[in-house]
């Protein structure tokens, strides 16, 4: 949708970070601009993608020239909720090779669940950028990044061609 009168055009963010957890947790992200949230219910609907190498990641969309306080959660199936294949005892699914797009997803973060980790130290606060280069144009990203450590840069997103801004974070501060 495109935005209203007086609100800021959205552009997509790629969020990467490394990190090793086991096959029954997954990261998500909480902050404070939509998607995001700092709620259990809004962390569950921004459960992050796994890939190769232990990097995870999300893409959102935000508004240019936001500032956005974020931090990196981890959730973890807890062993007290109830398989629902009872001859399935013992075998763990691996969430973390699933996304989360779909009600049922978040439905099953929200029953099986819990936030057993926020990342160390302060929130990351992120200022993003406040125009989107054209494609020909991509370069080294600006937008700075305070309370953590990130490398920021301009990608073209493979699926749609159109620019996305890319935060590489560190877990540790």
């Amino acid at each position: 949708l495109p935005p209203a009168a007086g609100e800021a055009p959205l552009f997509r963010v790629r969020f990467a970070i490394e990190y090793r957890c086991h096959s029954r947790q997954t990261l998500a992200m909480a902050g404070s601009h939509a998607p995001l949230g700092w709620s259990f219910l809004s962390i569950a609907k921004v459960a992050m993608r796994w890939g190769e190498g232990d990097v995870w990641t999300k893409e959102a969309d935000f508004p240019l020239g936001t500032v956005l306080e974020y931090k990196y959660v981890v959730l973890e199936d807890q062993v007290w909720t109830k398989l629902q294949d009872e001859g399935a005892e013992g075998i763990v699914t691996t969430f973390r090779s699933q996304t989360v797009e779909d009600a049922g997803d978040v439905d099953r973060i929200v029953k099986q669940m819990a936030i057993v980790a926020w990342q160390p130290g302060e929130n990351r606060i992120l200022k993003l950028p406040s125009e989107v280069p054209a494609v020909s144009e991509l370069g080294p990203g600006g937008g700075v990044l305070e309370g953590g450590s990130a490398h920021l840069r301009w990608e073209v997103h493979e699926e749609t061609g159109e620019p996305v801004f890319v935060v590489s974070d560190l877990w540790a501060t």
